[in-house]
């Protein structure tokens, strides 16, 4: 089964590679302007892939920053909550000695 799948996929790239081949024998400009055209399209989705990482970057380090922010927060919740019920505890044993 394994061997079949491999076969299929080693086939599929060996025809789209020919594929690719006669495409670019066949366009209807000179090698040197396939060239030139391929060398543009790649600069251009290397800006677009570049462009996408920042923009990635920055989407994760504001999600970093927001849960950064939420955890501080949570956290000095749960101090004061602490606090509270400390301070509650104690005045009410402080309300219990006076009596």
């Amino acid at each position: 089964m394994l061997s079949s799948i491999k076969s299929f996929f080693i086939g599929f790239l060996i025809g789209g590679l020919i594929g690719i081949v006669v495409a670019l024998m066949m366009a209807p400009q000179s090698g040197e302007e396939t060239r030139s055209i391929l060398k543009d399209k790649g600069l251009e989705y290397k800006d677009l892939a570049e462009e996408g990482a920042l923009i990635a970057r920055q989407r994760g380090t504001e999600a970093m920053e927001k849960g950064r922010s939420s955890v501080v927060d949570t956290v000095q919740q749960g101090k004061s909550n602490i606090t509270d019920t400390v301070n509650r505890r104690g005045l009410g044993q402080q309300n219990e000695r006076e009596s």
